[in-house]
C-alpha cells in the first residue's frame, strides 16, 4: 500500500484538490483578462505582473505568479480615458477625447504566463489570446469574444519529498527514472458584454480537460473545465466616486459551485479601496491606487475556515503599466 500513497499524493493535486486547478486570485477586477480571454484589450495596451503568498506561515502554501500583456492591433483607437471593465468616476473628462463613434471592430492580441506551486507539483501555463470586440445597440453596448491556446506543464518537485526507505521504494524510484514531468494544450474561451452601467462576463477555461499521467503511469485523472460569470455595476454616487458592486462564480465538476461578492469604492480614477468574500473560504480587504501610467494593487485574504488557526493569512501583490 506504502508503495501507492506518495503517486495518490501527487496526483491528488488535479483531483482532489480541484479548486486550485487554476491560480487563485483578488484583484481579477483590475485584469479580467486573467479568467476570460474576451476582456484582453477592453482597457487598451496594458501588462501586468501578479504575485501571491497563500497561508503565510503554513509550510509549501500555494505560491502563485503570473505576467500578462494586452495590445490592439491595426488601426490606432481614439484615445479614451474610460475603461470598458470598470467605469471612470468622471465620465465627463473622455467626452471631450472620444467621439461618440466607434469603429465596427476592435482587435487584440495577449499572453500570459503564470506559475503555481502547490506542495511538491509546479504548474506552468502559457497562452496566446486572440480578442475582437464590436458595438451595437447605437453603440452603448460593446460585445467582446475571445479566444486562447498554449500549454500546461506540470512538474514533480523530488526535493520537497521525505521517503521513509527510499532504497527499498520500488514504484517511487520507477516514478523517478521514467518522466516526473507532463505536457500537454491548454485552449479557453470567454465572452464579455459592456454596457454604461453593467458587465457581464463568462467563460470557460481548460476547455480540452486532458487526462494527464506522470512517471509514465496510465491515470483518469484530469484538468477539468472550469467555469466562470462575472457581473458587475457602476453606480456614481458623485464626480469624484463610483461604487461597484461586483460578484464572481465558479463551476468546476464534481467540486461545490464557489463564488465571491465585493464591493469597490473608486475616488478619482486614482484610488480604490474594497471588502470581498469568497464563500466558505476567505474575507478579503483590497486596496490600490493609479500614478501616471502605472497601477499598484494589493490584498490581504484573512481565512475563515479551520485553517486559519495554521496561518496568518495570505497577500497578493499586483503591478500594472498602461502603454
Amino acid at each position: 500500500m506504502k508503495k501507492f500513497v506518495i503517486l495518490l499524493l501527487i496526483l491528488a493535486n488535479g483531483h482532489c484538490l480541484m479548486s486550485q486547478q487554476l491560480g487563485q486570485f483578488n484583484q481579477y477586477m483590475h485584469n479580467p483578462y486573467m479568467l476570460n480571454p474576451a476582456a484582453a484589450g477592453l482597457d487598451g495596451n496594458q501588462m501586468f505582473l501578479g504575485y501571491r503568498k497563500q497561508w503565510m506561515g503554513f509550510g509549501d502554501g500555494p505560491l502563485s505568479f503570473y505576467f500578462s500583456g494586452e495590445y490592439d492591433i491595426g488601426k490606432k483607437p481614439q484615445k479614451s480615458y474610460m475603461p470598458h471593465s470598470l467605469r471612470i468616476s468622471n465620465p465627463k473628462i473622455y467626452e471631450k477625447f472620444q467621439p461618440q463613434k466607434r469603429s465596427k471592430f476592435k482587435h487584440t492580441l495577449a499572453g500570459n504566463i503564470i506559475n503555481d506551486v502547490n506542495g511538491f507539483v509546479s504548474k506552468t501555463s502559457g497562452d496566446i489570446t486572440y480578442a475582437f470586440s464590436f458595438p451595437f445597440s447605437d453603440n452603448t453596448k460593446n460585445l467582446s469574444i475571445g479566444f486562447s491556446t498554449g500549454f500546461i506543464n506540470l512538474v514533480f518537485d523530488q526535493s520537497k519529498v521525505t521517503v521513509l526507505e527510499p532504497d527499498n521504494d520500488i514504484a517511487y524510484n520507477d516514478f523517478l527514472n521514467y518522466n516526473a514531468s507532463t505536457i500537454f494544450l491548454d485552449m479557453n474561451f470567454g465572452v464579455w458584454l459592456t454596457t454604461e452601467k453593467y458587465f457581464v462576463g463568462y467563460s470557460s477555461m481548460q476547455l480540452l480537460g486532458d487526462n494527464f499521467s506522470m512517471g509514465g503511469n496510465p491515470s483518469n485523472f484530469q484538468m477539468f473545465m472550469h467555469h466562470f460569470l462575472q457581473v458587475g455595476y457602476n453606480y456614481e454616487f458623485n464626480e469624484n466616486l463610483v461604487l461597484v458592486p461586483a460578484a464572481i462564480v465558479r463551476y468546476v465538476k464534481d467540486v461545490p459551485i464557489s463564488y465571491d461578492v465585493n464591493f469597490t469604492a473608486y475616488y478619482q480614477d486614482k484610488y480604490w479601496g474594497g471588502l470581498s468574500y469568497r464563500y466558505n473560504a476567505a474575507a478579503v480587504v483590497i486596496l490600490g491606487m493609479k500614478y501616471k501610467d502605472l497601477k499598484f494593487g494589493y490584498s490581504f485574504d484573512y481565512s475563515t475556515t479551520g485553517i486559519q488557526n495554521y496561518n496568518s493569512g495570505s497577500h497578493e501583490f499586483l503591478l500594472g503599466y498602461i502603454f
